[in-house]
């Protein structure tokens, strides 16, 4: 009976263990895909049906401090959330708004047309006193990622491959285990974002990285034509700029040459972490033609 309880004793000590683990990753997660992290106050908010079941909110924050993120005083918002909540679902309770006198950490990421909340809308708010931890956080980022620049000219309709620089900084082995493209217009005529697909759906990345080393992973996707471009003869060479970051997941658990669907599963479960390229300005167009 003793060795019983102390092998369930174990067994909780480890499940918190993995527990505050993967919470920590989240937030790395959540600080390393954000583009501002600022404490402040609500001070006006609107918000407005952009469909049936949902609204889109807008509020103006002051900037108490800046975590990362350039210095400001003032940030306009934008946001998504429920506009009515079903009462017999415990999925969300009550419609999540943004209201004067607020006062939040929040994490933001640039969109088209100023900043939207990051993460699911239980992340992006967190109280201010968590601005220490955060603050922290940012200094223990495991990684350094950027674009490997000049970028090449995206056609629409056409797969090209994007380079992005990855350094470990961190004193522990780290494995590369994903990576993806965003991209956003700067004309709001092209949509609010450019549907970025991979075109190795299937490819399993696994790049060891030791302290200190770096390497360059090559991401190979391809972007759609808008529907709004669709009006364009066949032959114009129209191009458009956009805002373009690269994606890269790792994983604080080393599995060299994971060969199977479990072991590829476990370096997913607790233990990844996603950290976002700084925005490059890159030109979308048309094809050249043949």
């Amino acid at each position: 009976m003793k060795n019983l309880i102390y092998l369930l004793g174990l067994a909780l000590i480890f499940s918190a263990v993995a527990r505050a683990a993967d919470d920590r990753n989240k937030l790395l997660s959540l600080i390393g895909t954000s583009d501002l992290i600022v404490v402040g106050t609500v001070t006006e908010s609107a918000e407005y049906p952009t469909a049936p079941m949902y609204r889109t909110g807008e509020a103006t924050i002051a900037v108490e401090r800046v975590l990362k993120g350039p210095e400001m005083k003032e940030a306009r918002i934008r946001y998504d959330t429920l506009r009515k909540v079903d009462p017999l679902s415990s999925f969300m309770p009550e419609p999540q708004v943004l209201e004067p006198k607020m006062q939040q950490l929040f994490f933001l990421q640039q969109g088209q047309g100023g900043y939207y909340l990051a993460g699911t809308f239980k992340e992006k708010l967190l109280p201010i006193g968590d601005a220490d931890l955060v603050a922290a956080l940012i200094k223990e980022m495991p990684v350094e990622v950027s674009l490997v620049e000049p970028l090449p000219w995206i056609a629409f309709g056409l797969p090209e491959t994007v380079r992005v620089r990855v350094k470990n900084i961190s004193p522990a082995p780290l494995q590369i285990i994903g990576s993806s493209l965003t991209a956003y217009p700067l004309s709001e005529l092209l949509g609010v974002t450019a549907n970025i697909t991979p075109k190795d759906r299937n490819r399993v990345l696994s790049v060891l990285l030791n302290p200190g080393e770096e390497s360059v992973v090559e991401i190979r996707a391809l972007c759609p034509l808008p529907a709004s471009c669709k009006a364009f003869p066949a032959d114009t060479l129209a191009r458009f700029p956009y805002c373009l970051r690269a994606e890269v997941t790792i994983s604080d658990l080393v599995i060299e040459n994971p060969a199977t669907p479990e072991e590829r599963a476990r370096l997913h479960m607790g233990h990844r972490i996603t950290v976002a390229t700084p925005w490059v300005l890159a030109t979308i167009g048309f094809p050249l033609p043949k």
